[in-house]
């Protein structure tokens, strides 16, 4: 059993290696897994979306998908008999709910201004979404790019994950350039 502990990393670094995709440290200790390929349903920018905001690149997520996967958190956490855990993902929940329908992109770590733990709750909602592909990410320098329409609105991204003793401890998604757009670490319980 894992659970979304802390956020490792939500920065931008290096571009990609020698190899065709390469995402995370070079050096982790213990290494990183070759990078998946994750297929985007590029769907969140058609209409107001949560976002989250890393250097250039966007992420944005559709309203829908925040809550299920919010809510699917919070199932976890019942599954998992931690009564505090679900108590705060119910108000992380009832918080996101109360701004629907959204009029225009909102920042989804404004509820961490709230709650210290709804900044907690956000980024295991981007984890969710980002391993299932639904979301936009794009470099907000090539919004409307017709030439580079890869940076506007991505295809894919890139996860790549660091195991010990056969259990998930760390992923890393990426561009399929190599830039990191979010890194989550897990306690294996």
């Amino acid at each position: 059993m894992r659970i979304l502990l802390v956020i490792a990393c939500l920065f931008a670094c290096g571009a990609a290696q020698a190899e065709k995709y390469y995402c995370g440290p070079a050096k982790a200790k213990p290494p990183m897994s070759k990078p998946e390929v994750i297929t985007l349903n590029r769907e969140a920018r058609k209409g107001p979306a949560f976002y989250a905001r890393v250097d250039q690149l966007v992420m944005f997520f559709k309203p829908e998908d925040v809550l299920e996967a919010a809510r699917a958190n919070q199932k976890h956490f019942v599954d998992l008999k931690i009564p505090a855990y679900i108590a705060q993902q119910a108000a992380f929940i009832d918080a996101i709910a109360a701004d629907l329908p959204l009029k225009e992109h909102a920042d989804l770590f404004k509820y961490s201004f709230r709650d210290k733990f709804f900044g907690t709750s956000a980024q295991a909602v981007i984890d969710v979404l980002l391993e299932q592909g639904r979301a936009s990410v794009g470099d907000w320098q090539h919004f409307g790019d017709k030439v580079n329409p890869d940076l506007d609105d991505a295809k894919i991204i890139l996860r790549a994950s660091q195991y010990s003793g056969g259990e998930e401890i760390s992923r890393t998604y990426c561009t399929e350039y190599g830039a990191v757009l979010f890194g989550a670490l897990y306690v294996v319980y």
